[in-house]
């Protein structure tokens, strides 16, 4: 929020009245696959602190603005799309254009077009750098290890929200019963049995967004005709992740990327995962650098710039994949 005082304050304009300008003159849309923010909820969502878990889902995985006053150019810049910008009149525009250029010290464009495009990523990204809860959310969690034993026998758990990357049917993550896990007691699974191959439920635990953090939990694969899979998800957006998996039928651990829902490898390992057996899978993320530790020892470290921005943690499956989980530790990284 520092930045957004100041550069309201540049300009004359108190908090409000600057969030109020970016949000009545570009409408955002801030989409997570299901939900549309308006203009008026992303003012609403501007003025709360910190900024809530779907309003970053937004900024990370793309903002699209749109009018009236139609710009057939489109300007891509790494995730950030715009197109079709306008809808302000010609004397909203032109506060815009001037706001921007003192912002960036761009040359003041002439037309509508490529430069305009420029300048919306910047006030946008102003918007963003002042919103605490996304540059800095990843400083604000705690370490924690979540078991499952308070959650209800067939419930998903508290402040867990599934996802699915793929096709197939619906998803079914719930807790059960199992008495060999470590520790005894109750254990989240991943049920459903649709074999679609390109199909990875997910189950996402909403309450921690970070950059830089290391998650571990304890896996057991239980059954699956296709797939026999279970998986860490880190910086996790709508349809843009990192996995770290280790494969039973496959007999290795393997790091994946995916962005815009296309799944991509990074890096494989032969491992030995024994079925009906608890393993512990640990993934780190540090800045560009991905660390991927199975059964206590490291079996991946490289390097990945794909995803460099927060994001929520996560458990994944494949397919038909009847996988177990327990004892998920969120950490820091130094």
């Amino acid at each position: 929020m520092k930045l957004a005082n100041k550069q309201a304050g540049r300009f004359g304009l108190d908090l409000k009245s600057w969030g109020l300008l970016m949000a009545a003159h570009m409408r955002v849309k801030l989409s997570d696959g299901q939900r549309m923010l308006s203009a008026t909820a992303l003012a609403r969502i501007f003025h709360s602190q910190p900024c809530s878990a779907d309003f970053q889902a937004g900024c990370i995985s793309g903002w699209q603005t749109r009018g009236r006053r139609a710009c057939s150019t489109r300007c891509r810049f790494g995730n950030w799309r715009y197109s079709r910008l306008g809808n302000l009149g010609y004397a909203g525009f032109a506060r815009v254009r001037q706001i921007s250029h003192e912002i960036s010290g761009l040359a003041a464009p002439r037309w509508f077009g490529t430069n305009l495009c420029r300048a919306a990523l910047l006030l946008a990204g102003s918007l963003i750098a002042g919103c605490s809860g996304l540059q800095n959310h990843q400083d604000n969690f705690e370490p924690q290890t979540i078991r499952f034993d308070a959650t209800e026998i067939g419930r998903l758990p508290a402040d867990f929200s599934t996802a699915l990357t793929g096709g197939g049917g619906p998803i079914s993550w719930v807790v059960r019963e199992d008495s060999t896990a470590p520790g005894g007691g109750r254990v989240l699974v991943q049920e459903s049995s649709d074999d679609t191959s390109y199909r990875f439920p997910m189950c996402i635990y909403d309450k921690t967004v970070a950059r830089d953090v290391a998650v571990e939990v304890d896996y057991k694969a239980i059954s699956g005709k296709v797939d026999q899979a279970g998986g860490i998800v880190l910086r996790y957006t709508p349809e843009n992740y990192y996995i770290a998996r280790a494969n039973v039928l496959e007999d290795n651990v393997v790091l994946f990327k995916t962005v815009r829902g296309k799944r991509s490898k990074i890096e494989e390992v032969a491992v030995k995962v024994a079925p009906g057996q608890w393993h512990t899978l640990r993934f780190e993320a540090r800045g560009k650098l991905l660390k991927v530790v199975f059964d206590g020892k490291a079996v991946i470290e490289t390097s990945d710039r794909t995803f460099t921005n927060p994001g929520k943690v996560g458990l994944w499956t494949k397919a038909d994949s009847f996988s177990a989980f327990t004892n998920l530790k969120i950490e820091r990284v130094p």
